[in-house]
């Protein structure tokens, strides 16, 4: 059953563009980029005067701003996050792939285990798949989870909020950057 109401976002396209704007606007704000009030650029021999240069450095923290939350709501909210499917697997729940919500049957099975197999690691152990699948785990399985495979998931989780982590990062710099010129002014 598909509860496809709107067409959502391509969550690559938003990963993409959150984590440019926050590398560009890191880069910027480490390199302490400073134009000249009188800047000139010429984009395809077209001389274009650059009256207000702050203004970019404002530009890309709205740009930053913008652009995490957009990948909040849309790949963690809307969507189902990685972790959370770990965490529904574990728990024995339905499965919710995507906006497809599974319903026991022959064929939530085959789903179940392409989740499995989307949310853990290739190593993990056939024997533990099969409990997973069969439901027999225990809410929190910890100990049953082995520790290569935990901290696999885990930097799948870190990489898979990059795009929050590094904006908060270039907006913390760019704010640092900013309250340093005024503090160092005489």
């Amino acid at each position: 059953m598909e509860n496809d109401i709107f067409e959502l976002p391509e969550k690559d396209k938003l990963r993409r563009f959150s984590l440019i704007i926050g590398i560009v606007l890191f880069t910027y704000s480490i390199a302490a980029v400073k134009l000249d009030v009188n800047a000139v650029i010429h984009p395809l021999g077209i001389p274009l005067k650059i009256e207000y240069p702050n203004i970019i450095g404002i530009g890309l923290v709205l740009a930053s701003v913008y652009s995490t939350l957009r990948y909040i709501y849309y790949a963690i909210i809307v969507r189902i996050c990685p972790m959370e499917a770990r965490k529904l697997i574990r728990e024995g729940s339905p499965l919710v792939f995507e906006w497809k919500l599974l319903t026991s049957g022959s064929e939530s099975t085959e789903h179940k285990m392409t989740a499995i197999n989307r949310y853990y690691p290739k190593g993990l152990d056939l024997s533990l798949k099969n409990k997973l699948m069969n439901n027999q785990t225990e809410t929190y399985p910890a100990n049953i989870i082995p520790l290569p495979a935990r901290l696999i998931t885990w930097l799948e989780d870190v990489d898979y909020f990059a795009p929050v982590w590094v904006n908060l990062f270039a907006i913390l710099f760019w704010f640092k950057f900013i309250f340093g010129l005024f503090l160092n002014r005489k």
